[in-house]
């Protein structure tokens, strides 16, 4: 996890900075003095019309230099899923408390596989379906967590537009999956993650939820970087978004996330915004036990998918 680079969002602050100013002018005009502070001098009614307008005149390119566009709204409605496999033993439970929800659960192994399955949270209740004039930034959810240790959360968004991975199963469209973690909070603030596009993967496995892992059947998946810039997202990958989903995936253990929202920004900025460092880009130990045991002739005996998302 490490702090997010500055966003060039300075003419943006300079406009607020100047609608703020302008608004003031208008409210002192109104009830102090339209000439100065005297208010012996009277109201001027027209100076602070003046003002508003000004203020609606500045408005206009504040607006045009916005920088983040709502994905899914506050109090977005989300719906919960569990690993569906045979002898899969996860649960979760999401509970609506107005502007955010309340997701929590454990993560347990697969019995048959003794690897983890998962628990998620979905919604296609999208404010937008269209973010690809934000390719260049990335996704940001306000969350928090009092398990900020647990390694297993995952964002993951699909489109029609997205290829399906190797070993694919559920939803027909493909999706783009990342890994990320939570900073703890000391008072129960909200945290601002920033998840950039970049660090995205739609070749991910349905084994661990993960891009840099082996199937048992041998195929290896693939990160996005400069030589895969092929798994990478693109614009026409980030239109028509028909979901939204947040996984707890690949890690056995307890689990809890408050989620309030998630927009698409064109750059990481402002101040207590964190940039996902994908701790999941790596298998968890039973993960690892299991792939190594399938190594081999004996990998065949064993199905090539274990958990249907």
């Amino acid at each position: 996890m490490m702090m997010a680079a500055a966003c060039p969002v300075w003419l943006k602050s300079v406009l607020v900075l100047c609608i703020g100013g302008t608004l003031f002018c208008a409210w002192k005009c109104a009830f102090i003095s339209g000439h100065g502070f005297d208010p012996s001098k009277g109201v001027d009614l027209a100076c602070a019309m003046k003002c508003v307008f000004l203020a609606f005149v500045q408005y206009i390119p504040y607006k045009l230099f916005a920088t983040e566009q709502p994905i899914v709204a506050v109090g977005g409605i989300w719906s919960e899923h569990d690993d569906p496999v045979m002898g899969g033993g996860s649960k979760g439970s999401w509970i609506n408390q107005g502007d955010y929800g309340a997701w929590l659960g454990t993560v347990k192994n697969v019995s048959f596989l003794h690897a983890p399955g998962f628990c998620s949270i979905a919604t296609d209740s999208l404010k937008t379906t269209d973010a690809s004039a934000y390719i260049k930034g990335g996704f940001v959810i306000k969350v928090r967590t009092s398990t900020p240790d647990f390694q297993g959360f995952k964002m993951k968004f699909a489109s029609p537009n997205i290829p399906t991975h190797h070993g694919h199963h559920g939803y027909q469209s493909g999706s783009h999956a990342q890994g990320f973690r939570v900073p703890a909070s000391q008072k129960g603030e909200w945290q601002s993650v920033f998840l950039p596009f970049n660090k995205f993967s739609w070749d991910w496995s349905d084994f661990t939820g993960d891009c840099a892992t082996k199937d048992p059947d041998g195929f290896q998946h693939r990160c996005c970087s400069a030589k895969d810039s092929d798994v990478c997202p693109t614009a026409k990958h980030l239109k028509g978004l028909n979901s939204v989903m947040i996984y707890a995936e690949g890690v056995e253990g307890d689990f809890q996330m408050d989620v309030k929202e998630v927009v698409a920004t064109d750059c990481a900025h402002g101040g207590g915004m964190f940039v996902s460092s994908s701790p999941s880009a790596h298998p968890s130990d039973s993960w690892k036990t299991l792939l190594d045991n399938m190594e081999g002739p004996s990998a065949s005996q064993y199905p090539t998918t274990a958990v249907v998302v």
